[in-house]
């Protein structure tokens, strides 16, 4: 990709339309593409339906020039297809036995087969493709024509040749997805998830390939490429270019794509500077619905495995969380995510953020925070302002403090308190309050800077930043560090806190410590899939069925009931039927537990309960009233 001063993006002109499916209420239009092209987001967000349509304005520009690998592009080689074509060993590659079967199954897409039927033709394709096999697998490898078709060889440690088709899939990826490559008789290529079967260093290896191939179709030996993808580890962003050459899915939203004019100066600047650093983890951002996004390694590591131990399944709930380096990279971060749309971004900052102007000026804009400015009377001002009048407190105590022969900490020098030093003291003043010892300094003004402090937190929280009340994740410790540790000794604590974690024992110790980090992830997402909700229609229509039964004379027992119709519908795998006591057809009471997977509620009903009623949750746990 090219730098930022001469971004190559949007520079290939293709005009895309899509009002199709998702996109009904948001018609999408984009008339210029960069040479590679990523499609990301959560299944379901439109990526394919999208793809799709890029494909046919394709076809429609470069007749005859586009090729599509879809991800059943391995369909023709697998031995699914062997009821069509009988052994599939010995009849892989011939093309009169299976043209058509592949042309019915796979008709909308190339197929690996396909791929084969090209190697076959083309030599300069076999040197090439060999060339990249042998560098990668670090194995003899060679094409060979045989009766059976075109296959390909490797060599046993004794030197034995045998036939490796069938050995590994990512090999079987890799020869599709570069024969189609490196052809240069069409223009563009679209691939459907194209690190399926792929090995993480095998995808980077692919990724070099595809950006030296990718180009101007107008240039010979280039062509435009699109990719649905899945993987982190495809999207290298080094630069606002690569940025620019990813458009982003989200259910519910359309799709966006974050071109440097996207951005105002500053943005472009703090990106630029973050962009670089972007590894794996933190370019999940872009795949999450909802991401999370913390100071360093250390509170990553530590939020995940609160979450896991407490069975918080952030991935269900589309949450991805990921370190970005620093308070210092909120900004980027904040116009990232806010131009992707992905505007519900959490953060979670140390304590040391309330007075770091530099990390929150990018807050003032926020229209939350400054309505809740509005909403304490406080309109006239900002966050940076309100902010700068915290400093001042902090610095003003300090000094005083250790003029009075009572400091809050030691300082070289009283009149040169350090940005640090301030940090330190909010943190000691809130140590102290939270203790209730009394400050041996000016209570009131203690009083007043840690009110400002929370001004602050509170401020930035409705920005969903949430500034650590304790300061930073170690205070949340089993077993707090010293306030100012050595490296070792942040790492010795962390790993005793990841033990403590995982010890056996109840969690609500641990729930209850990290309680308002657990609490501001919540706020996220759906953090549990409502099981028992959805339970209750099945239980209804159980319990309609069995007051018909009942009222028919078609069950007059417990055993009848386990043995009738609502065994053959399958409810005996929902729940199981405790109690059934039939006096006739119109009184009755049975008693249903839910298996405790799915809710574990207990039901009673009898002739009177209105089973419509239960798939509200309207009666659970409890009987219908009783006969008049």
């Amino acid at each position: 990709m090219a730098d930022d001063n001469t971004i190559d993006t949007h520079t290939i002109n293709l005009p895309v339309t899509c009002a199709n499916h998702l996109f009904q209420n948001n018609p999408i239009q984009i008339d210029t593409w960069s040479s590679i092209n990523f499609f990301v987001g959560p299944n379901g967000s439109g990526k394919t339906t999208f793809f799709n349509s890029v494909m046919q304005s394709a076809r429609g520009k470069y007749p005859n020039r586009v090729k599509i690998l879809g991800t059943g592009r391995l369909g023709p080689l697998e031995k699914s297809v062997a009821q069509f074509v009988g052994d599939t060993a010995s009849r892989l590659f011939q093309e009169d036995n299976l043209e058509n079967i592949y042309n019915t199954l796979f008709s909308d897409s190339d197929t690996a087969h396909q791929a084969f039927q090209v190697l076959e033709k083309r030599l300069d394709l076999q040197l090439r493709v060999l060339g990249f096999l042998r560098h990668v697998f670090k194995r003899s490898l060679q094409f060979k024509q045989t009766r059976r078709g075109l296959t390909i060889l490797g060599t046993s440690p004794t030197g034995k040749e045998y036939q490796i088709i069938d050995e590994c899939h990512g090999l079987k990826e890799l020869i599709t997805i570069l024969t189609f490559l490196y052809d240069d008789t069409f223009a563009v290529l679209g691939i459907d998830e194209p690190e399926l079967h792929l090995h993480p260093q095998f995808q980077r290896f692919l990724l070099g390939e595809l950006k030296a191939v990718a180009g101007d179709p107008s240039v010979k030996g280039k062509k435009l490429v699109f990719l649905v993808t899945h993987s982190p580890i495809l999207l290298e962003l080094r630069t606002l270019g690569d940025l620019a050459s990813i458009v982003v899915f989200s259910p519910g939203s359309p799709p966006r794509r974050a071109t440097p004019e996207t951005f105002d100066a500053e943005d472009r600047v703090k990106i630029r500077q973050a962009l670089p650093s972007f590894h794996a983890a933190q370019r999940e951002l872009l795949f999450s619905h909802t991401p999370i996004v913390v100071e360093g390694a250390f509170d990553s590591s530590i939020v995940m495995n609160v979450a896991t131990r407490l069975d918080l399944p952030l991935g269900a709930a589309g949450i991805g969380l990921t370190a970005m380096g620093g308070k210092y990279q909120l900004r980027a971060y904040r116009a990232l995510t806010s131009a992707l749309a992905k505007a519900n971004t959490r953060f979670i900052l140390d304590l040391d953020a309330v007075i770091d102007t530099k990390a929150l000026n990018c807050l003032d804009s926020d229209p939350r925070v400054t309505a809740e400015l509005s909403r304490r009377g406080l309109g006239d001002r900002t966050l940076t302002r309100v902010m700068g009048e915290l400093i001042s407190l902090v610095r003003e105590y300090v000094r005083d403090a250790a003029r009075a022969g009572a400091p809050v900490l030691q300082l070289s020098d009283p009149n040169a308190v350090a940005e640090a030093d301030l940090a330190l003291a909010i943190r000691l003043l809130r140590a102290s309050a939270t203790s209730n010892s009394v400050p041996t300094f000016d209570a009131p003004r203690a009083q007043a800077i840690l009110g400002k402090a929370e001004l602050v937190r509170q401020l930035a929280l409705a920005a969903n930043v949430l500034i650590l009340s304790k300061g930073s994740i170690e205070a949340y410790y089993a077993r707090p560090p010293k306030l100012k540790p050595s490296d070792f000794e942040k790492q010795q604590a962390l790993q005793d806190e990841l033990d403590s974690i995982w010890s056996h024992g109840d969690t609500q110790t641990l729930a209850d410590r990290y309680d308002e980090v657990i609490q501001f992830i919540k706020g996220a997402g759906l953090l549990h899939i409502p099981l028992a909700t959805l339970a209750r229609e099945p239980i209804s229509n159980l319990v309609h069925l069995l007051q018909s039964d009942i009222a028919a004379g078609r069950v007059r027992s417990l055993a009848e009931a386990k043995a009738s119709r609502a065994q053959a519908d399958g409810y005996w795998y929902l729940c199981d039927l405790h109690r059934l006591d039939v006096t006739d057809p119109r009184t009755f009471r049975g008693e249903i537990a839910v298996k405790q997977e799915l809710g574990g509620e207990t039901i009673v009903f009898d002739q009177n309960t209105k089973a419509y009623e239960l798939s509200a949750g309207q009666q659970s746990e409890q009987s219908s009233a009783p006969a008049q």
